[in-house]
């Protein structure tokens, strides 16, 4: 897929300011970006932003018909059901997917809620679909990385900052704290409340992912689109519809050895010479949170609910040397490191001396997780389970490529 040729500049956080012409400079790069963003959609995430032409939205450049102008700019997104009292699509009387940003910083980046008057009752309804399925929404709350968070905001103290915030956590936080979930909950249909569900992203961030901006937003989304669907009590799939990861033997995963003899007759066997050392860190992360969702799955499906909720996503913590924490159904530890690519198959994968590490340091709990297909709807997931214990045996060699030298 050809990358988008969209970003966002300081410039762009700099017209965030109520100036009519640096104004509609900006709604016409969100337009862009908007469009961008669908073209980058999975397919699941591209069947329900293009539902209808009014499923999608730039607002205008005032708050309202000859209104004050504004100081923040942002898209939205919101599903077809969502109608106005005029009877017309729009999705800011419901549950949005929303990117946006003010003078300071991204300011939208995930689920929102309005809290004008006519998005109440799409908040009333969230809250309640939220407490009829509990354990669902905190199942799927646990699925996020760690930059996630929630947040309750009061819309009559905008322009007071130490009054603004009512409720603001990471999800981490607050999916196994019965208290915090009940107080996000308790105080979410109340009025002028805005409520959000998001990743953070740094102003610094948003700048230096230039034109792989729209494609983090269009993943951000498809991450989101399970806890939108509990929100508003709707199933979004694409007409084939969502397919889980095929677990399959790892020997399948990895790129076959030619059966021909090598033609030369050198005697001196030749070094191999590992491709570049190059991640796509977007696509790592879709390969880790897949590993960390089928590891909640297969806890659950033998019984092990509690086990299933204590499986962590580790990957952006230094020095544990693997990605997800994890547990065998017996309730020994697992650690598990996760190695991806978009091929089907992966002719090796480069692992750190913090990662060797922590792999005789494990021993039998430490294995690896080749997910391979990890940018498409139907990834395909091998497993080393005793990876030192194969390599002992030789049955995986470990190639030195890179020293780090110091003084002796």
């Amino acid at each position: 897929m050809a990358q988008s040729n969209v970003s966002l500049t300081q410039l762009d956080f700099a017209n965030c300011v109520r100036r009519e012409r640096t104004l509609k400079q900006l709604q016409q790069k969100f337009y862009a970006l908007k469009d961008a963003v669908v073209k980058d959609a999975t397919p699941s995430l591209r069947s329900f932003v293009m539902q209808t032409p009014r499923s999608s939205y730039v607002p205008r450049i005032r708050e309202q018909q000859g209104g004050d102008l504004r100081d923040v700019m942002w898209m939205g997104f919101g599903h077809k059901m969502f109608v106005d009292s005029e009877g017309r699509q729009n999705p800011r009387v419901g549950v949005q997917l929303q990117f946006g940003i003010s003078r300071q910083s991204v300011v939208f980046n995930g689920i929102w809620i309005d809290g004008i008057g006519y998005a109440q009752e799409a908040r009333r309804n969230a809250q309640k679909r939220f407490f009829d399925n509990l354990e669902e929404f905190r199942r799927l709350l646990g699925t996020f990385p760690s930059e996630f968070y929630m947040g309750l905001y009061d819309r009559s103290r905008y322009r007071d900052s130490s009054r603004y915030t009512i409720f603001e956590e990471y999800l981490s936080e607050v999916v196994n704290n019965e208290e915090k979930l009940a107080e996000f909950l308790a105080k979410m249909p109340k009025r002028a409340v805005h409520v959000e569900i998001a990743a953070y992203l740094s102003k610094k961030d948003a700048i230096s992912k230039r034109h792989r901006l729209p494609r983090y937003i269009a993943s951000n989304f498809a991450k989101l689109l399970p806890l939108y669907s509990l929100a508003i009590g709707k199933t979004i799939t694409t007409k084939t519809g969502k397919q889980k990861p095929e677990v399959r033997d790892v020997t399948t995963l990895f790129a076959r050895k030619s059966k021909h003899p090598p033609t030369s007759k050198r005697s001196t066997p030749r070094i191999m010479q590992p491709p570049p050392f190059e991640i796509d860190m977007e696509s790592a992360r879709r390969a880790e949170i897949t590993v960390l969702n089928y590891e909640k799955a297969r806890l659950r499906a033998a019984g092990q609910t509690l086990l299933a909720r204590r499986v962590k996503d580790v990957s952006q913590r230094r020095g544990y040397g693997f990605d997800i924490e994890s547990w065998l159904e017996g309730g020994q530890r697992k650690m598990v490191e996760v190695k991806s690519t978009k091929a089907t198959r992966m002719a090796g994968f480069y692992l750190t001396a913090s990662e060797w590490d922590a792999a005789l340091n494990g021993k039998k709990s430490y294995c690896v997780c080749i997910v391979t297909h990890s940018d498409s709807n139907n990834p395909k997931i091998g497993e080393i389970s005793n990876f030192v214990l194969d390599v002992g045996r030789r049955k995986y060699r470990l190639t030195p490529y890179v020293y780090y030298v110091t003084h002796a």
